[in-house]
């Protein structure tokens, strides 16, 4: 099947001038060492000015970005948004408003414990305790008053935004549902609402779905191909939930499951563009639509199909309100949930616009399991082997001499994108030490991997 993707790394921003020195003193400043007393540490934070800043007396909404480390800048754990690069982009072509943009750096050690409120869960997953309560303190009470003293922004709630991704999309849900007088923007990117375990496949809850409306614009998002790490259909339920609420589609609720996404800062960065245009802009005019989904399902199995619609400022979302209609083996509802009635071939029709209509074909099994054993093999570089374990999109134990790998029960038809790694910091590199493609695959009976590090980057460790 052939993919559609925005991408507006390429496609956009790839048109777009690196800032110059004087821009990077003037428009990107840096506030180091930002002291919190509720949390009890400092933390670097960014604050990005449009271009109109200076010459003008005027007033700006405000987007905070969580793990504002990757916002500007890449490092040694993932790569970069360029979020003032994009804001620079869709204020100059005159699709959305010009903007402040705070990033807000992390503490490492601390991060998973300030971005996830306190939950059952939390500590036996972590082995901590979670203060997502004193960042909300830190937010509100301290970082956000200085940035209203010190830049010209405009702080009511309808302008201001939050926006983060997995435990820090997490941490903006929370934060925009409990103080929604501050924050009336909340963009949730992966959020990791559910850990599930790469052993068992147990699926433990980190967080609850909260059933109610309050006056916020919500955008949620997710990748397909995100693996064990992040289910689709957790954050769908999330979204399903807003609705159920009274959040409406298109109004004050966007959800989007991007089609290839996985859990990495450059798919993040590919659909950066749906929420500012959401939150500060405008979309463009409808362009077409995809659907995608199983080819097969067991009877008695229900599962989502994906409508992808997409404007000609290469925004998307995906229909949870959409014109399904479905054969008899099959049972189709309005959020693309589709229910296996009976064996047999069924055919599920989606139809969006005037006479633009999309046919998915699937195919109803008694005996179709839910998981599936999967081979891995894996060969490093024999001087650079790590001592235990690497990461394939699940972790494999190390076999001998410089093999890993093993056989892995997964789910049936799951996505995985991923970059072999053997830590934080580790990771697979081409012979030159560039960074490699994202690796993916799906989940099939009898699929089995080989692979092949030529280097890795960091010190691996012998």
């Amino acid at each position: 099947m052939m993919y559609w993707q925005p991408d507006p790394k390429v496609s956009i921003l790839a048109t777009q001038e690196p800032f110059s020195a004087e821009e990077v003193q003037t428009r990107l400043i840096h506030h180091q060492g930002f002291v919190s007393n509720v949390l009890g540490h400092g933390r670097d934070v960014w604050v990005y000015l449009p271009r109109s800043y200076a010459a003008s007396q005027q007033r700006y909404p405000v987007l905070y970005m969580q793990d504002g480390q990757h916002a500007f800048f890449a490092d040694e754990y993932g790569e970069s948004w360029d979020a003032h690069l994009m804001a620079d982009l869709l204020s100059g072509r005159g699709w959305m408003r010009e903007i402040i943009i705070v990033a807000i750096g992390v503490d490492r050690d601390q991060r998973l414990q300030e971005y996830f409120m306190p939950h059952p869960n939390i500590e036996g997953v972590f082995g901590a305790g979670a203060i997502g309560h004193l960042y909300e303190t830190f937010l509100v009470h301290e970082l956000k008053p200085f940035i209203d003293r010190t830049y010209r922004t405009l702080p009511d709630a309808r302008n201001t935004a939050l926006l983060g991704a997995s435990a820090g999309g997490v941490c903006c849900y929370n934060l925009a549902f409990r103080r929604p007088e501050v924050f009336g923007n909340a963009a949730v990117m992966s959020p990791c609402f559910v850990r599930v375990c790469t052993e068992t496949l147990q699926e433990i809850p980190l967080q609850d779905i909260l059933p109610y409306k309050v006056p916020i614009r919500l955008y949620l998002d997710v990748g397909a191909a995100e693996g064990l790490l992040i289910y689709p259909e957790h954050v769908r339920e999330v979204a399903l939930t807003a609705l159920k609420a009274g959040f409406v589609q298109g109004e004050d609720l966007w959800y989007y499951e991007d089609p290839r996404g996985g859990h990495f800062q450059q798919h993040w960065a590919a659909r950066l563009h749906n929420a500012l245009l959401f939150f500060f802009g405008q979309k463009g005019t409808f362009k077409g639509a995809m659907l995608f989904g199983p080819a097969q399902i067991r009877q008695g199995q229900t599962v989502h199909l994906n409508a992808v619609v997409y404007d000609d400022r290469k925004c998307a979302y995906t229909d949870l309100n959409g014109r399904f209609s479905a054969s008899r083996t099959v049972q189709v509802f309005p959020d693309g949930r589709v229910q296996a009635v009976q064996e047999g071939i069924g055919y599920v029709s989606y139809q969006q616009e005037e006479h633009y209509e999309l046919i998915h074909k699937v195919r109803v099994l008694s005996d179709l399991p839910e998981a599936v054993p999967v081979h891995f093999d894996v060969q490093v570089p024999e001087k650079q082997c790590p001592r235990d374990q690497i990461w394939a999109g699940v972790p494999l134990p190390h076999l001998n001499d410089n093999r890993f790998g093993g056989t892995v029960m997964l789910p049936l038809h799951r996505q995985f994108s991923f970059r072999i790694a053997a830590g934080w910091t580790i990771k697979e590199v081409a012979l030159e030490g560039r960074p490699l493609p994202v690796r993916q695959f799906q989940v099939r009976e009898g699929l089995k991997l080989q692979y092949q590090v030529l280097g890795w980057s960091g010190h691996a460790g012998v």
